[in-house]
């Protein structure tokens, strides 16, 4: 048997992928990192109750549930049949391969649409942390940040995709890290401060009816359907056909838990200071109402 070496006898890298890589965390981890837990609580949140009001929770929460037979249903095919292909290859064989090529080009445009926007944003937030420390920001920095953190991206996963998966994990606990500890901070201070209140969970505290319900969940949905992310890594994963089924429900999951539980720490804090900011403002009349026990406002005249 003969084997081809590179210089000085060694074996040159491959450029294929590599196998029985990833785990089943790291799995996790890839996948919550693409649907971008604290960005979505950054970007998503405030949107969403402009929309429709405090109940951003439960937009989250019938979204996560709504979207738990379509994982389902990634997971059993992904136990079937796992491939790097996903859809593409499955919809190919069972099906008409025209089919399979098309659906494979439109989910090629959504990754590329998804990995567009997250660097889009990323300088976005950069340009307001240098804002912060008054250093001057525009249209060039954002751009250089944005690009820089695709570059970091790439280099970490053309070299080994255990170490992208290893640095992610440092950056999710950094980052979604201290969005929750924040959210969990700030209930129980309104707790403390007797401004708790579930009103975020109960649907009548909608303030623009169904349709400002559904324009919210769009938010939402837009953010949770990135869990098919986990089928592509099939090749790459140590007993695919077992781990990522389960990957696959964890993120759907853990992602949904995660924004319902946040989203409610920063919209509880967002009404309480609504009512401090308004009680003391002469502008506006401060009023409780006996039926619901939730706070009420309405400008003077």
């Amino acid at each position: 048997m003969t084997v081809v070496t590179g210089e000085g006898g060694h074996i040159p890298p491959s450029e294929q992928l590599r196998s029985n890589a990833l785990g089943l965390w790291q799995l996790v981890i890839l996948g919550v990192a693409y649907m971008g837990l604290a960005l979505t609580v950054y970007f998503n949140v405030g949107i969403m109750e402009g929309i429709t009001g405090p109940i951003v929770p439960l937009a989250f929460a019938a979204v996560t549930i709504a979207m738990l037979p379509t994982a389902a249903s990634f997971a059993v095919m992904n136990s079937r049949r796992p491939s790097t292909g996903s859809v593409f290859t499955w919809l190919w064989e069972a099906t008409w391969p025209p089919l399979g090529i098309w659906l494979g080009w439109v989910l090629v445009v959504t990754y590329i649409v998804g990995s567009i926007l997250q660097p889009v944003m990323f300088g976005l937030f950069f340009n307001s942390l240098l804002d912060y420390f008054g250093i001057g920001a525009g249209t060039w920095t954002a751009i250089i940040s944005g690009l820089g953190a695709v570059a970091v991206v790439a280099v970490l996963t053309k070299k080994d995709i255990r170490l992208s998966a290893k640095v992610t994990a440092y950056f999710i606990a950094i980052e979604a890290g201290f969005v929750a500890l924040l959210a969990l901070y700030i209930i129980i201070k309104q707790a403390i401060d007797g401004n708790f209140t579930l009103d975020p969970f109960v649907y009548s505290n909608n303030t623009a009816g169904w349709t400002g319900f559904q324009n919210a969940t769009l938010l939402a949905i837009l953010a949770i359907a990135a869990f098919d992310i986990v089928a592509p890594m099939a090749e790459e994963t140590r007993t695919p056909r077992s781990l990522v089924p389960k990957a696959t429900i964890y993120v759907t999951i853990g992602a949904g838990l995660y924004w319902v539980f946040t989203s409610f720490g920063f919209v509880i804090f967002e009404r309480s200071f609504s009512v401090r900011s308004m009680k003391y403002s002469p502008d506006t009349l401060y009023t409780r109402s006996s039926l619901s026990g939730s706070t009420r406002f309405s400008p003077n005249p």
